[in-house]
């Protein structure tokens, strides 16, 4: 009879070798639902953190005080809200992605204090469509109103051009009144001082700009967003959320050769510390308010 299925000697030992190679490198890995081959599964499935000078920053910022919530714009698989969410009284993940809110709902059934909102932050209500990038599903982004411009987008994505991504039809809601209704409920649980995260591939000034419209009366929080825009505003920034200072997470490896770096990983490790934004704004930058 002829056989149902035939592999080499080759073919065999390699799919043993890497069987036991990716259960040796995963063996202290993460619970969570991550996709293999995207950027945000690498440390997570080795058992480290995703982004973890930003995580070191929030559990930072919970015990200096803010700790009474947590928003998590841009909650992609839920990995910064399962990292920091334990410290926080209540979570609030917004992931307008419906393929990531399915895993991100199953990924946080197990964090209580959890509560996702399955839509984006907008201008406006609106439906809206969503650039997915091939290798990072949790890197979509919104083009109409982007504060990026499209080479950039790709760029940031390793790409030339935005050519070859998942586009998706999402929904997104008028932020100012999402945010006012919010802290309405906030206030009325004593809930005062917390973290806002925001992680939206350049819709970043238009969730800024909602926030400041929003009622933040007896409020008090700290706002981290990414930025890669070099000609970024601070001034608009200051003068929207009345804010007179702006950080960035700055690392003492950037701006430095290759084996420079080696010595100073050999001397002092990696090190970040937050500085002043004013002279470098392309990082991760901070507010507080």
């Amino acid at each position: 009879m002829p056989a149902v299925y035939e592999q080499s000697l080759t073919s065999f030992l390699r799919t043993k070798t890497a069987t036991w190679l990716i259960a040796r490198l995963t063996r202290n890995g993460s619970g969570f639902f991550l996709r293999a081959g995207d950027l945000i599964s690498y440390q997570p499935l080795t058992g480290r953190y995703h982004e973890p000078e930003i995580t070191a920053l929030i559990l930072q910022l919970a015990c200096e005080g803010f700790s009474d919530y947590l928003l998590d714009i841009g909650t992609n698989v839920g990995l910064i809200s399962l990292q920091c969410g334990s410290a926080f009284k209540v979570v609030h993940g917004f992931e307008p992605n419906p393929d990531l809110s399915k895993v991100l709902g199953v990924n946080c059934q197990g964090l209580n204090n959890f509560t996702l909102h399955p839509y984006g932050i907008g201008a406006n209500d609106a439906e809206v469509e969503l650039f997915v990038p091939p290798h990072n599903l949790g890197g979509g982004f919104i083009l109409a109103g982007n504060g990026y411009s499209p080479q950039l987008l790709a760029e940031k994505d390793g790409m030339t051009k935005i050519d070859g991504y998942q586009t998706m039809l999402v929904d997104v809601k008028k932020g100012s009144r999402v945010f006012s209704e919010l802290f309405a409920g906030f206030r009325a649980q004593g809930l005062r001082s917390g973290v806002i995260k925001i992680d939206v591939e350049g819709f970043e000034n238009v969730i800024l700009r909602e926030l400041a419209e929003a009622d933040r009366s007896g409020l008090q929080f700290a706002i981290i967003f990414e930025n890669f825009d070099p000609q970024f505003d601070l001034g608009y920034l200051r003068s929207q959320l009345l804010c007179s200072r702006v950080m960035r997470l700055s690392s003492n490896l950037e701006a430095v050769s290759t084996p420079r770096k080696i010595a100073r990983l050999l001397m002092h490790g990696k090190r970040v510390e937050l500085q002043d934004a004013a002279r470098m704004t392309v990082g991760t930058l901070v507010v507080r308010l």
